[in-house]
């Protein structure tokens, strides 16, 4: 699950984001919700897609929801797909 572009994750709020050059962001939206942890879009700027920077946002919500005891609640399609690719972490969904 360890993908290293060598950009680095923050989170907010609301949000896991990667800054990137020009003001942009690679953006993964979230909610939290008593103990679930609702994925609800990812977008990648499209001169940054390819580069694993969707895949980087989704381990480091898996990183956190397993450091605080969440469910994950993968509502958008990236989120889906990550989550399928990684069975190890089927214990950790709500679907």
């Amino acid at each position: 699950m360890n993908t290293d572009t060598g950009f680095k994750v923050f989170r907010d709020d609301e949000s896991f984001y990667i800054p990137l050059p020009n003001s942009q962001k690679a953006l993964l939206k979230y909610r939290l919700e008593k103990e679930k942890l609702y994925v609800l879009s990812t977008y990648t700027p499209p001169e940054y897609r390819g580069m694993g920077l969707a895949s980087k946002l989704m381990d480091e919500v898996v990183k956190f929801a397993l450091e605080n005891n969440l469910k994950i609640v993968p509502i958008c399609s990236y989120a889906q797909h990550y989550m399928s690719k990684h069975p190890e972490l089927s214990s950790r969904v709500v679907k």
